[in-house]
């Protein structure tokens, strides 16, 4: 069966395509959504089975109608995405891969994700009458364009879907709790394997370092401001504050967030700004043995999982998802809200603790385990075998 995916340039187009390939080989196309089609992929390889077009064009749209597939996967619904879907000329299957922030719809997701220092900083951001004004603007352009809002262009496409795979179990579980107009199958699916992340790592390697991570990029979902006041009160003398605002967008707010963590820590407060090769990236994970992971949502699993390999203690908030998925599957991990606190942010994870947590994530995302999800997905998909039912 041919397949046409929906995508971005992102750090795990390569892997999709590789894994799909595998899976389905020579019968996968990729259209990569860009805001600049003349600017070559940051991210991404450049191969024949890569078609780039502008997103929101009616290049974009006309390349799908080109097309010749039998299967549309939807990497993260985005809004124009949603109206690829709703626009299909052709009768064919649908399998969304969801990625987290594109189910923000959910009473669950929808809830409050800041806490309340950074709620603030947000709320000061958003109540600006520019802020106001562009985000009208935005949903008045997608109605002209659409005939109807985000929203409810949203909801018409994942009523098409027939297929759902979500980053945890947890996340399906919540769709079909949540929306009556959820009808999608369960398949299993996952962005990388343990081995594709440390290819250059080797099996001894382990936090080496006494460095704080907070965060995994720019986006206040990560709750920095709250992570920040809440180190103020810790004894961390002589550590560095690593914040990754390196990725996302929301320049106002990294400046904000760059301003109040030099005037709370002066030097120990390290911004990083530029994208860095993954090795240096994965190096400068090894050099934290404390990260604050303070999502209420499921958000960053790549770092994660990357994090609990080198065996760095992860914080995080015991509202997130993700939080009691991996609480209840038994990694050591710990709540940001109760445990936080000078005696725990200056022990490390036993030998035994890190050996519990590499055994679990190789378990779940070791690389025959990874292509085996890929491999059930096309199954099920062709019909070869049963998905779990919603």
């Amino acid at each position: 069966m041919r397949y046409l995916h929906l995508i971005n340039d992102t750090l795990y187009t390569d892997f999709a395509v590789n894994i799909f390939e595998q899976c389905n080989p020579g019968n996968n196309t990729f259209l990569v959504g860009v805001k600049n089609a003349d600017a070559p992929l940051k991210k991404t390889k450049q191969t024949n089975t890569i078609h780039i077009r502008k997103i929101r064009t009616k290049e974009y749209y006309q390349f799908i109608d080109s097309v010749d597939f039998d299967i549309l996967v939807v990497h993260f619904m985005h809004d124009y995405k949603a109206i690829a879907v709703n626009q299909l000329k052709k009768d064919v299957k649908i399998i969304w891969l969801v990625w987290g922030g594109d189910i923000r719809l959910t009473k669950t997701y929808n809830k409050n994700i800041y806490q309340p220092h950074t709620k603030k900083v947000v709320d000061g951001i958003r109540n600006s009458s520019a802020k106001r004004i562009r985000s009208q603007l935005r949903d008045f352009y997608y109605f002209l364009l659409t005939g109807s809002f985000p929203a409810a262009s949203f909801k018409k496409a994942v009523s098409k879907v027939d297929y759902c795979a979500t980053v945890i179990p947890d996340e399906f579980d919540i769709l079909c709790k949540e929306w009556d107009f959820f009808r999608a199958a369960r398949v299993p699916f996952s962005y990388a394997t343990i081995e594709d992340n440390f290819k250059n790592v080797g099996i001894d390697d382990y936090v080496d370092g006494n460095g704080i991570l907070v965060g995994n990029s720019i986006d206040p979902s990560s709750n920095h401001f709250d992570a920040l006041a809440k180190l103020k009160t810790l004894s961390i003398t002589g550590r560095k504050i690593i914040v990754p605002l390196n990725y996302g967008e929301g320049m106002e707010y990294r400046d904000l967030l760059i301003k109040k963590g030099f005037e709370q820590f002066g030097d120990q407060f390290n911004p990083l700004q530029k994208m860095l090769p993954s090795a240096e990236y994965v190096k400068l994970l090894k050099s934290c043995d404390i990260a604050l992971m303070l999502h209420e949502r499921q958000q960053a699993m790549g770092n994660i999982i990357s994090l609990l390999w080198l065996g760095s203690k992860i914080f995080m908030s015991e509202n997130s998802v993700v939080y009691t998925y991996l609480r209840r599957k038994g990694f050591h991990i710990y709540s940001f809200q109760t445990e936080l606190n000078n005696e725990n942010i200056n022990i490390r994870l036993t030998t035994e603790e890190v050996g519990t947590n590499r055994m679990l994530l190789i378990k779940e995302y070791g690389e025959d385990v990874v292509l085996n999800k890929a491999k059930t997905l096309v199954n099920i998909v062709s019909g070869k075998a049963e998905a779990n039912a919603n």
